[in-house]
């Protein structure tokens, strides 16, 4: 199904190498990570090292794009609605961590 999903974007949008589906299955990732911090009782398997390479990974590329393609809103939307995603995530996972071990840092 997401193969299929990717494939239609990327026909709609009449652009092939997959931007607007990369862009959009990150945004779901994003929400999924919160998610994921909410439904949970502990933080088992997340840690702020994750949390802080999604918002780079996603950072770096997301500038590139922009460089490129300056007058797309809907990648503009993206971009902005991962990084908030984001930075939300990383400030749930910090302040559960603080909570739970006075040094949120040394969890790896």
């Amino acid at each position: 199904f997401s193969a299929l999903t990717i494939l239609l974007i990327s026909q709609e949008f009449n652009e092939y190498i997959g931007i607007y589906a990369a862009f959009g299955q990150n945004l779901v990732m994003s929400v999924l990570f919160i998610h994921l911090f909410l439904k949970r009782e502990d933080v088992a398997g997340q840690s702020l090292y994750i949390a802080l390479s999604k918002i780079i990974g996603t950072l770096f590329p997301s500038v590139l794009f922009y460089l490129y393609f300056p007058h797309s809103y809907l990648l503009m939307l993206l971009y902005a609605g991962i990084f908030i995603f984001d930075v939300t995530y990383f400030i749930l996972l910090y302040f559960k961590l603080q909570n739970l071990t006075p040094h949120p840092w040394r969890r790896i």
